[in-house]
């Protein structure tokens, strides 16, 4: 779906905890336009992706990459986001 020279500057970024904004922000100013993020997020199929899960317009809540390095067979410890969350903007 994302092609592999995106997807390796997008875990490059993610190194790096670009995109942080503040809660409630359109989603689609998230990630500026000419970073690999922006890029990956604005294919069209990851659109259609999106906005198939949540509908036109979302809002940006929080992102967390838990990256795991290759070969491992165990991820990431699994925990549950927004579970009771009595913030204006949440997903």
């Amino acid at each position: 779906m994302i092609p592999k020279d995106l997807c390796r500057a997008c875990l490059e970024e993610m190194h790096h905890n670009r995109g942080y904004l503040a809660v409630g922000t359109p989603f689609e100013e998230t990630w500026p336009k000419g970073t690999a993020l922006g890029d990956t997020f604005r294919l069209p199929q990851v659109q259609g992706l999106i906005h198939s899960l949540v509908g036109p317009d979302p809002l940006y809540d929080h992102h967390a990459a838990h990256l795991t390095k290759a070969e491992q067979t165990k991820g990431p410890n699994m925990h549950q986001d927004s579970v009771i969350d009595f913030r204006d903007h949440y997903f």
